[in-house]
């Protein structure tokens, strides 16, 4: 289920939420540099190009696509991808998908409650609203699923597992994942590449 010709909101809150975890992760990381995606990275992501494998419409000349990894001056990783078509008249697809890397566990569940909370805080910021849910896919020490809803529609699937030091972390809107066996074909072959890959 989509937003159909609607414009996407919902990326505003989106957005807003990642700026949050971005300056939190950038002040204690004190600093960044930033490097081209590695072949061996994509295994990693989820992608617009795997939903419009399904058949999910997308409007690639409307789209900003970002790749990147970003080592901070601490030791830790953060690999991303993010697709963003939300202007779209057409297909309004916003995805976003990383692998965070930490030097210490507890860094990592600090990462994790950190995501979760700036998401389930800002992204009301634009009327959107994020419904914590059973998860279709329990994966990792910790995890966490969220259905994204606009105007009483669903709208977009959120989802985060950590396991150790790492956090895998994807969330679309524009499009909603509602059948849990897709889900889990989406998100249960990045965590299973993520188990034995070394940044």
């Amino acid at each position: 289920m989509g937003l159909g010709t609607r414009r996407n909101p919902c990326s505003r809150g989106l957005r807003a939420a990642l700026l949050v975890v971005g300056l939190v992760v950038g002040l204690a990381g004190a600093g960044c540099f930033e490097l081209p995606l590695e072949e061996a990275d994509r295994g990693l992501l989820v992608t617009a190009e795997d939903l419009g494998a399904w058949g999910v419409p997308i409007d690639r000349g409307a789209a900003s696509v970002v790749e990147r990894r970003t080592r901070y001056f601490d030791g830790s990783l953060a690999v991303e991808y993010e697709f963003d078509a939300s202007e779209s008249s057409e297909s309004p697809l916003f995805v976003t998908s990383s692998v965070d890397f930490e030097m210490t566990e507890g860094d990592a569940r600090t990462y994790f409650a950190v995501l979760r909370k700036s998401f389930e805080l800002t992204a009301g910021w634009e009327g959107m609203g994020v419904n914590p849910a059973p998860s279709p896919y329990a994966a990792g020490d910790d995890s966490y699923y969220a259905m994204l809803d606009y105007d009483g529609a669903a709208v977009g699937n959120l989802f985060l597992a950590r396991h150790g030091k790492k956090t895998f972390f994807f969330v679309v809107s524009g499009y909603h994942i509602e059948d849990p066996g897709q889900f889990a074909a989406l998100v249960e072959p990045r965590l299973a590449y993520l188990e034995g890959y070394k940044p």
